[in-house]
């Protein structure tokens, strides 16, 4: 191939050039329209894909002393550790919630 068809000259290279900054303009933009593009798709992707139950798996949740207060009485919760939390200034002791008591 000659240098000459790579060039400007080559309208499939303008087109390609012409995409690609738009491409990246779109994505240094944050354009909102596609985000809610890409929210409907993911919505019709969920309606289509219909519910589905819910496993056997454990799940673990680390809750804040806050959350503890609330939930003491009536759900298991064992302390874990005081730890750093962004924003905050003393470390921030947290517990791991398990399943429901019998009431």
């Amino acid at each position: 191939m000659s240098s000459a068809r790579i060039g400007l000259k080559n309208p499939g290279f303008l087109i390609s050039l012409t995409l690609l900054l738009e491409v990246v303009l779109l994505y240094f933009l944050k354009f909102e329209l596609l985000e809610v593009i890409e929210l409907k798709i993911l919505d019709t992707h969920f309606r289509l894909r219909g519910v589905i139950p819910p496993g056997g798996e454990v799940v673990i949740a680390a809750i804040s002393d806050s959350t503890y207060q609330q939930v003491k009485e009536k759900a298991l919760v064992k302390s874990l550790d005081s730890v750093m939390v962004k924003g905050k200034t003393k470390p921030v002791l947290i517990y791991e919630l398990g399943h429901e008591h019998g009431g």
